[in-house]
């Protein structure tokens, strides 16, 4: 015999179409905003340091360091 389906699996389904899109939005969103702070601390550093940014982020140099230790806004006081 066939089963009945029920009104909770179709509301079920509904929340787990909606929770996959909102993941992939939020997913998306933060892929965009790892890139802003990214390019943003590259180019804060070709600007400190007068090199092209091609020339910022070399093999085997971390940037982080530098960037963090001379950024004006996160100084503590």
């Amino acid at each position: 015999m066939l089963k009945k389906r029920s009104v909770w699996s179709c509301v079920r389904v509904r929340l787990t179409n909606r929770d996959s899109v909102i993941v992939s939005l939020i997913n998306c969103a933060t892929s965009v905003f790892g890139g802003f702070v990214i390019f943003s601390v590259l180019g804060f550093m070709s600007v400190k340091t007068g090199v092209p940014v091609k020339h910022v982020a070399t093999d085997g140099q971390p940037v982080h360091g530098d960037a963090i230790k001379s950024a004006p806004f996160l100084t503590v006081s």
